[in-house]
């Protein structure tokens, strides 16, 4: 694996960690600058620095000829998509939503658009034969990424309009987070998953397997819905919001039991820091399915969408509880972050601290505050994160090589 590309990923987790941990000093104390624009810039950094990045280094590696020629068009990519994200980290803290930030935003869709096309055509010339499950669920994850697009493209028409802060607007953002999270981020995820199997030898149940790909896949688009409760909406969208979350809590069902069953294979062997992300990645993925099943209870829907703190929460819960977590685990397994080391367990259990307590916080902050200031506290916690990825990322950077 490609282990500056690794490193550059690594960078982007702790810019997001320091920018989160900045947001939360923000909300205690205020400061002169816009919070807006900070969080615009948290959460595009977060997509599409991090994530993305770390996606890109992984499925290039899991999947494809490793070879130096068919890497060189993915080498441009990388450095391509670097500059839209630098443009992106320059610009959102200074306009939000301007010409400049959407034109760095713009040419990434554009260059995933491109990357998308390059891996399934070299996938599908590559020589080893995988299954159809890693590749049916890295497809939907192409898929899934490319249709979140369009809430990109739908944004500036409505901001143009005077739309900023209306319900469309809102609509949109959930739109373009929602197939970003429980599309093409969770089902690429899975893909690799499945993949590292395949390469370990370790068999699934193949009709579990089938049952849990059509779960997720039928389940994702109305899963939408969920997205739309906090408008109190007709009745009939409440069902499609809650026939989605069964659907998803019976695949995490199935999921959690077929990677119960195999825990104990000789095919694969991880390390201690790996089995702890890996318990973490789960139970947050099986605990955002049975906030969503009830969530799909409109008085529950009604709480929770009135309550920032708790949408925030959920949020963290996703992209750091269960994405950000599974990463980690899937580039320390394949070579590509170095967890063994004294400093990096204690960057992971800052890290990880920092997660867990700063959810708890959030989901009982109404209690909470009767006791202590939750702001102060939620700040506090926050330096967690930036201490435990800077650890991390300081351990990985040795040796550093000129180019990627």
């Amino acid at each position: 694996m490609n282990r500056n590309w690794v490193r550059v990923a690594l960078l982007y987790l702790f810019i997001v960690a320091v920018a989160g941990a900045f947001m939360r000093f923000m909300l205690w104390r205020g400061s002169g600058l816009n919070f807006k624009y900070i969080l615009h810039f948290h959460s595009h950094i977060a997509f599409l620095g991090w994530v993305f990045n770390a996606l890109f280094a992984l499925l290039v590696f899991s999947f494809l000829d490793n070879s130096k020629h068919t890497l060189n068009p993915y080498r441009r990519l990388f450095l391509l998509f670097q500059v839209a994200d630098a443009g992106m980290m320059i610009s959102f803290p200074v306009q939000g939503y301007g010409l400049y930030s959407i034109t760095f935003s713009t040419l990434h869709v554009l260059l995933s658009y491109w990357f998308m096309w390059q891996f399934m055509r070299d996938m599908r010339h590559a020589d080893e034969k995988r299954s159809d499950i890693s590749r049916s669920f890295l497809g939907a994850g192409f898929f899934f990424m490319a249709f979140s697009t369009l809430g990109l493209f739908a944004m500036p028409p409505v901001m143009i309009r005077g739309g900023a802060g209306s319900p469309l607007y809102y609509n949109i953002v959930y739109f373009y987070m929602h197939f970003q999270f429980n599309g093409w981020f969770t089902f690429a995820l899975l893909g690799l998953f499945f993949r590292l199997a395949e390469s370990k030898g370790i068999l699934f149940s193949a009709k579990a397997l089938r049952l849990f790909y059509k779960l997720m896949l039928y389940s994702c688009v109305p899963a939408y819905c969920l997205s739309l409760l906090w408008m109190n909406p007709p009745a009939y969208i409440y069902f499609l919001a809650g026939a989605a979350s069964v659907m998803q809590l019976v695949a995490a069902g199935i999921f959690l039991y077929q990677v119960f069953m195999v825990r104990r294979s000789r095919g694969i062997f991880f390390s201690r820091a790996e089995r702890m992300l890996l318990w973490v990645a789960l139970f947050s993925f099986l605990l955002k399915d049975i906030m969503q099943a009830a969530a799909s209870v409109p008085a529950a829907a009604a709480w929770a969408f009135h309550s920032r703190n708790i949408v925030i929460a959920f949020l963290h819960l996703i992209l750091l509880g269960s994405i950000s977590t599974l990463l980690l685990v899937m580039l320390s397994h394949l070579g590509g972050l170095k967890m063994g080391s004294k400093i990096s367990y204690a960057g992971l259990i800052a890290f990880l601290s920092g997660f867990v307590l700063s959810e708890l916080l959030l989901f009982t902050g109404e209690f909470i505050s009767l006791y202590a200031d939750v702001p102060l506290c939620l700040f506090l916690l926050s330096l967690l994160m930036p201490l435990g990825t800077g650890l991390i990322f300081l351990k990985n950077i040795y040796p550093v090589r000129i180019g990627v």
